[in-house]
């Protein structure tokens, strides 16, 4: 029965935390995914704020997962 509690407790965090996720998913480019499918991204992890505000290790990582990221722009969302 605690677990149950537990699991309840658990799940109301996160679906709270969900729906304050300042992720914006209005730039996402499913064309820019498709085409980027089969690329082979460099193992660097710098880290790098795509256009919905999630950081992913590199440009070629976020745009296959279909986000672009601002020319010039290089640092983390954390950081901007």
């Amino acid at each position: 029965m605690i677990k149950f509690f537990f699991f309840i407790a658990i799940s109301g965090v996160l679906s709270f935390a969900a729906c304050n996720d300042p992720v914006d998913n209005s730039c996402f480019d499913a064309a820019l995914k498709e085409s980027m499918k089969d690329s082979t991204c460099i193992a660097t992890c710098e880290g790098i704020c795509a256009c919905n505000n999630v950081t992913y290790c590199n440009e070629c990582e976020a745009m296959k997962e279909g986000y672009t990221v601002a020319v010039g722009d290089s640092l983390p969302c954390s950081q901007r």
